[in-house]
């Protein structure tokens, strides 16, 4: 479950004569982070905050802190870009302490101007939020994830179109039944939920299956591949979740919002070594339904400079979504 705390008013602000001091984002996250949950609850929290709050410095101390089962995710803007010009700004000294946690803590960064960009150029609604799938979803409503890995479903003669068509189906079918049998803790994310009943698939074995069928790992024949097999995916998920909501008398939105989740694991193919790669991750934004999410990869052995250096050229490239 993703919250974004961005829109809280700041630590030790007042609202007017005689209030009381707010709170800030980083209390109401705490009370989250020890609030009770089911024990067979799998719920896993991703807390989101602009870069430009002015508690983003309370929020990195936090991160430090390692809470057990929470992701984070800071919102970068353009404006705090510009800024890292300036040696003496305070933003090149907020971004000295991100360079330091770069291999120790698992932040994301999404590039929010770009972002929203990305939205008004596609007609995608502007309220719509990422959610720690890095997927745009409506507020308060959930999403039934699934992978594929690919690997089964390829053998010398090429892919297993019946065998990989029949896994989806099947899988979409599972992945609905669990909206119905799902628990909600109020009737507000239950209704989100039914009414777009999202299903997401991710996908991965991309690795194995490129080094197989395209050894000299040529670019354009890896394009060729790889969008070949991104319309065979969304086809049969597509006739899949439509059939099922034929099924089912959904007449209100047939296609039951079923997405290839464009989240791809694909450490082989370093997006960072080869200027063509930026393409390569275009192709993808292109053939997908949704953000396209790239790994940095950086170890505990990587440098400072190799931060740096992604950080950068994913903005630069138009990279949405900066993630471990």
């Amino acid at each position: 479950m993703a919250i974004d705390f961005s829109k809280l008013r700041p630590s030790r602000h007042i609202t007017g004569p005689g209030a009381k001091q707010c709170v800030g984002p980083i209390r109401f996250m705490e009370l989250f982070e020890k609030t009770p949950k089911p024990k067979d609850a799998n719920t896993h929290l991703n807390y989101f905050l602009n870069i430009n709050h002015p508690d983003s410095k309370d929020f990195i101390d936090y991160i430090e802190t390692k809470p057990k089962n929470i992701q984070f995710t800071l919102g970068i803007t353009n404006t705090f870009m510009t800024s890292l010009a300036n040696e003496k700004s305070a933003e090149r000294k907020l971004f000295h302490r991100l360079i330091s946690m770069a291999t120790k803590q698992n932040i994301s960064y999404v590039f929010v101007d770009l972002l929203n960009n990305f939205k008004k150029n596609t007609g995608i609604e502007s309220h719509l939020i990422l959610n720690p799938r890095n997927q745009l979803i409506y507020p308060k409503e959930l999403t039934a994830y699934g992978f594929i890995n690919l690997m089964p479903f390829f053998n010398e003669k090429g892919l297993l179109e019946n065998k990989l068509a029949y896994t989806i189906s099947e899988a979409i079918h599972f992945m609905d039944n669990c909206f119905d049998k799902n628990l909600y803790v109020e009737d507000s994310l239950k209704n989100a939920t039914l009414k777009q009943r999202r299903i997401a698939l991710s996908i991965i074995g991309l690795e194995p299956v490129l080094q197989q069928y395209n050894p000299e790992n040529g670019m354009q024949k890896n394009k060729v591949i790889l969008t070949r097999l991104v319309n065979f995916l969304k086809k049969h998920m597509h006739m899949a979740s439509h059939s099922l909501g034929n099924k089912r008398s959904f007449t209100q939105n047939k296609m039951r919002n079923t997405q290839l989740l464009a989240h791809v694991d694909f450490p082989a193919y370093d997006l960072w070594e080869n200027s063509e790669n930026y393409d390569y991750f275009h192709c993808w934004q292109d053939d997908i339904e949704n953000i396209v999410t790239w790994r940095h990869t950086l170890g505990a052995s990587s440098s400072p400079t190799d931060f740096i250096k992604r950080f950068f050229d994913a903005h630069a490239n138009g990279i949405y979504v900066f993630t471990p």
